[in-house]
């Protein structure tokens, strides 16, 4: 299929607790088999997105259409099908400590599939192999270390052979080698398997190693303030806090307080 095509669209989405009004005016486009990440400052609403993205909450306004369905209004049968269509990655991994690796990646297929034992364990190997982990298949998450345990989320998302990934925060947690190496993955993944990556995360480096595009939240406005090729948006963004966001600089405010502030230091000490 054509790459451009958009496999999820937000349209108009409004997201609200009560009277408090968390996100608003969020509309995209995600193509298919692109790596899209979502980013912004802290409490800006990223979690609040992806969720809505994966229909555990629901939108009080606009809608969130995948391969052409509304994940907020689907039920049944049509829900099943649709869920089917994408895996997620959480932050803290969700493997389930009292099973083996390899359990954990078998769980999504032995609930949603009527497969013979042998072939969902042949399904689960062939997982934790693109992931790099088929030797640590019997060993329990505790066993792991962070970057492993990530991984093997992934191969757990994985395990239906969806179109789309979401993962939350993939790098939280990890050193920079580590870190590097989990982003290789998910390149290697998008490149061999044409895989639609959507990613939250906070890490700059991640970012412009592995993002076709970046969509920008900011708390204080609660909406989408940019939406691009991060390098671009870096370099060029007409908007100054996405400029220092992507910059990783302190706002002009921000340094004028600093500057006042040792000002009134050094004449404190000189008198």
């Amino acid at each position: 299929m054509d790459k451009d095509e958009p496999i999820i669209r937000v349209e108009s989405l409004q997201v609200s607790y009560g009277d408090q009004v968390i996100l608003h005016d969020i509309t995209f486009e995600v193509r298919r088999g692109e790596v899209l990440v979502i980013a912004g400052s802290s409490g800006s609403g990223k979690s609040t997105l992806l969720m809505n993205l994966i229909g555990l909450y629901k939108p009080t306004g606009g809608r969130i259409l995948i391969d052409g369905d509304d994940i907020a209004t689907a039920d049944g049968p049509r829900l099943a099908q649709l869920i089917r269509k994408f895996g997620v990655a959480f932050q803290g991994g969700a493997l389930f400590g009292s099973m083996t690796v390899l359990e954990n990646v078998k769980l999504p297929i032995e609930e949603f599939t009527q497969l013979p034992e042998e072939i969902i364990d042949l399904i689960a190997l062939s997982n934790l192999q693109l992931v790099d982990l088929a030797d640590a298949a019997m060993k329990l998450p505790s066993e792991l270390s962070g970057g492993m345990q990530k991984r093997a989320a992934i191969a757990r998302a994985m395990a239906l052979d969806p179109v789309i990934l979401f993962l939350d925060e993939p790098s939280s947690g990890l050193d920079p080698i580590t870190s590097a190496a989990l982003d290789q993955l998910i390149l290697t993944l998008n490149d061999l398997l044409g895989t639609t990556f959507v990613i939250v995360t906070h890490e700059l480096p991640s970012i412009f190693t592995i993002a076709d595009r970046i969509l920008v939240l900011n708390g204080t406005e609660k909406t989408m303030v940019a939406l691009g090729d991060p390098a671009k948006l870096r370099d060029h963004s007409p908007n100054p806090w996405v400029s220092d966001f992507l910059n990783r600089r302190a706002p002009q405010s921000a340094l004028v307080k600093s500057e006042a502030r040792a000002n009134a230091e050094s004449k404190r000490g000189a008198t």
